[in-house]
């Protein structure tokens, strides 16, 4: 099938390939991430990536051990993406809040002063 795929561009065949191996790369993906959502948009990504570079690829021997080189990968590259985001969206949420809510800055407040005489306390021992 794979072969059909690089060679006549048979979108059949990699959808056959597709259905036969996603519960494989969907396990695959769990062992490294329990965020199922990722897992399956890299799945996609992958097979998004052979149809855009099909005339690129060339015959495989082994097309499952393939398939998981390519889709770990691409989790990995989806992973750090996300790491990236996640830490943007914190920062931009706790670091430019405007509108304060004194409760909180109380709580938060006293927080930081019971912190402070534990610190202080640890020192002087």
């Amino acid at each position: 099938m794979w072969e059909s795929f690089i060679t006549q561009d048979n979108r059949e065949a990699l959808s056959s390939i597709y259905f036969d191996h996603y519960d494989l790369l969907l396990n695959f993906g769990l062992k490294h991430t329990t965020d199922q959502q990722i897992i399956e948009d890299s799945i996609q990504n992958t097979f998004g990536y052979f149809l855009k570079v099909r005339k690129k690829l060339g015959l495989v021997n082994n097309v499952p051990g393939y398939l998981f080189m390519s889709f770990r990968r691409q989790l990995f590259l989806d992973l750090k993406k996300q790491k990236k985001s996640f830490f943007r969206e914190q920062l931009s949420g706790n670091h430019f809040d405007y509108f304060s809510n004194p409760e909180q800055d109380l709580s938060d407040q006293e927080d930081e002063n019971q912190l402070r005489r534990i610190v202080k306390e640890c020192i002087d021992k």
